[in-house]
């Protein structure tokens, strides 16, 4: 062998040991390494003087080709230049170390094929899939595969849904976004520019129906509010179109009365029922009372001008009439119902009137004085069981000054008096 060709081999030798002591700081700069390796490598250039200085050059062509068989963790251009046959990354392997996130080139075990450090991606093997899918976030996991998105990091932001809201969303660590389940925000709406539940109300808008905004704060009506279901009240009673204490569903009591809105009240008596009792209907002593009458604007009971209950018949109209819409004479009146005695016991009734009346009690014509004259009284008895109604009729007719018309009772165990809207029923 030639000593151009020995000289070559030495030269060879010596850029490797260079290598071994420029390894740690050619990694700062693997691709130049690489490129000067390509280019030549590492090389020696002496003259004839046999004096050799170590520099960074190009090996002359004219020399041979320096032999395979680098150590691994050398510096490498290509496969051939590894003894181990794999030159990954600009370096000699002791692997083809091809796996995601795999790398021969970490400073603390350089050549070895091992995972490549959590957070870094040395050969692009991790696209970033994106917050939104809770997928691979662009790096390695330290483990030999691309990393998912931190558990906690957030995949969906929190939105409201007409009263309810769902919170924000976070990845679970492993590749899934785990979303909550959606929480009503009653008796609050849900604010969708913040997309949290409301605390305080500026108004009923600001609440969840049947709640309305009360002081500030959300909640059912309180008792004496106005309401339309029983839903809306925080008693749970809604009576008479107001929240109630109580159930106020017997007859002649109302929780609309003035003065005890709220408050489940006997209707007082004389007054209309407010819908507790038949229509039409007065009450009495927290009972249904009265009678049903018909007013007409002539003397035969003929052209109905009204239809009421009255409480009793004791009416002294003088000189007037019994409603706007009715003259002051020439008219007449038909009262009709049912009458309970408390007494089983014979029973005289009395028409006191200006002008004509007639009475019937179970059907039977007690009274007939249907004749214009100036106040009278008229009567008719008529045996009645404690308890038991019996039908009532009474018709009366003015014809002209004053108008007068009443109607009593009396019994050996009751006073005379203007039967009371207690005994009588429409």
């Amino acid at each position: 062998m030639s000593q151009r060709s020995n000289a070559a081999r030495a030269a060879h030798r010596l850029a490797r040991s260079f290598q071994s002591i420029l390894h740690v700081g050619c990694l700062l700069a693997l691709g130049a390494c690489a490129a000067a390796e390509s280019a030549g490598g590492l090389g020696l250039s002496g003259g004839d003087g046999g004096q050799h200085d170590v520099v960074l050059a190009t090996v002359d062509s004219s020399a041979e080709t320096p032999p395979a068989g680098a150590d691994i963790g050398a510096l490498c251009g290509r496969d051939t230049d590894c003894a181990s046959s794999f030159c990954v990354g600009g370096v000699c392997c002791d692997s083809a170390c091809t796996g995601s996130c795999l790398t021969c080139a970490a400073a603390t075990n350089l050549g070895h094929c091992q995972p490549a450090a959590a957070g870094s991606d040395p050969r692009n093997d991790c696209p970033d899939d994106g917050t939104a899918t809770c997928g691979r976030d662009g790096f390695c996991d330290g483990t030999g595969t691309c990393r998912h998105y931190p558990a906690g990091t957030t995949c969906r932001p929190a939105a409201c849904a007409g009263s309810s809201l769902t919170a924000t969303a976070t990845c679970d660590g492993a590749g899934a976004c785990v979303v909550m389940a959606a929480q009503s925000c009653a008796p609050f709406v849900c604010a969708a520019a913040t997309a949290t539940c409301k605390s305080t109300c500026a108004g009923d808008a600001d609440c969840v129906a049947p709640s309305t905004c009360q002081g500030g704060s959300c909640g059912l009506k309180s008792v004496g509010t106005a309401c339309g279901a029983a839903g809306e009240c925080a008693s749970g009673v809604c009576a008479q179109g107001v929240c109630c204490s109580v159930a106020c569903d017997g007859v002649c009591r109302s929780c609309a009365l003035s003065g005890s809105r709220g408050m489940c009240t006997v209707i007082p008596t004389g007054q209309e029922s407010k819908g507790t009792c038949a229509a039409p209907a007065i009450c009495s002593a927290g009972s249904c009372g009265g009678l049903r009458g018909e007013y007409f604007w002539s003397q035969d009971l003929t052209n109905t001008a009204l239809v009421r209950t009255d409480a009793t018949v004791d009416f002294d109209w003088g000189q007037g009439s019994p409603d706007p819409s009715i003259g002051v004479d020439n008219f007449s009146v038909r009262w009709t119902g049912t009458v309970t005695p408390r007494f089983s016991e014979t029973y005289t009734f009395y028409t006191n009137a200006d002008d004509g009346t007639r009475l019937w009690i179970n059907g039977q014509l007690l009274i007939d004085d249907w004749t214009v004259h100036a106040p009278r009284q008229m009567q008719g008895t008529i045996t009645l069981q404690a308890g038991q109604p019996v039908s009532l009729k009474l018709e009366y007719f003015e014809q002209a000054m004053g108008a007068v018309v009443q109607l009593r009772w009396s019994s050996t165990s009751e006073a005379k008096a203007v039967i009371p809207t207690s005994a009588l029923h429409p």
